[in-house]
């Protein structure tokens, strides 16, 4: 176990620094793919939004329980341990919350697929925004501004991508797969770039030079992280519930009126 057990009191404090799910887990987990087939064509893709939207249900409550993680270890080794190691604090929140901001980026995905088959939209022409490298999320959103600007779930769902919470979360979460995520500490870490220095003295004479030691400079806190990926966690579950909310209107339009009847 890599933390102590924390008392109920503090644990529930933890808790609250998290929003609740559980209005949202009523009402897409009510979403029965089944009984949503039932009133449209056996073609239509429309129901397979509701297992999409189970997914992004699920992989958000997987970043709620890593944040919540982030939390009692800091909690642990900073506050409750008998002697405090920060270092450990750092390393194991900068885990949790990493796992937290990869679990969003997942979430997104299954999101931006569920757009994709409750609006019926032609994936080869939502796939031609941007590179093959763009995620799904990033494709949906540029498409939805381009064909349907004036739907409300479009406006939710490019405000996520714009806010600089879900930005920042995405960008840790991109430099952690492909490139380099430090944060302030974990002792001397270096920066992937070239050792060498170039220099010019006060008489114009030009060299380069080699320093050593000291390391370098994070651009981060483990508790600069945290914010960000908590705030992104939060804008996500607010456009995850606008969606469901756009999804329940294209039911009601087929003839399921009330939610209870799936």
């Amino acid at each position: 176990m890599s933390r102590g057990e924390l008392d109920q009191a503090t644990l529930e404090q933890i808790d609250s620094r998290l929003p609740r799910v559980t209005t949202l887990a009523e009402r897409v987990l009510g979403l029965s793919p089944a009984f949503v087939s039932m009133c449209f064509q056996p073609e239509s893709s429309v129901p397979v939004a509701a297992p999409c939207l189970h997914d992004a249900f699920h992989v958000a409550c997987e970043a709620r329980y890593a944040l919540h993680e982030t939390f009692a270890h800091l909690v642990w080794y900073r506050e409750k341990r008998q002697k405090p190691d920060e270092g450990a604090a750092v390393w194991l929140a900068l885990f949790y919350t990493t796992a937290a901001a990869s679990c969003l980026y997942a979430a997104a995905e299954d999101l931006a697929n569920a757009l994709v088959e409750m609006f019926e939209l032609d994936r080869k022409k939502v796939n031609q925004e941007g590179n093959s490298g763009t995620s799904v999320h990033a494709k949906v959103g540029a498409y939805l501004s381009k064909n349907m600007p004036t739907e409300a779930v479009t406006r939710a769902v490019c405000s996520l991508g714009q806010s600089e919470s879900w930005r920042k979360a995405m960008q840790w979460r991109n430099r952690w797969v492909h490139e380099q995520s430090l944060v302030r500490g974990l002792g001397i870490v270096y920066n992937r770039e070239k050792r060498w220095r170039s220099y010019t003295d006060a008489d114009g004479t030009r060299g380069v030079e080699l320093g050593f030691g000291g390391g370098d400079m994070p651009d981060h806190s483990v508790d600069d992280v945290v914010a960000f990926v908590v705030l992104a966690f939060e804008g996500f579950l607010r456009i995850l519930d606008e969606v469901v909310t756009s999804y329940l209107n294209i039911l009601s339009k087929a003839g399921i009126t009330h939610q209870s009847e799936l």
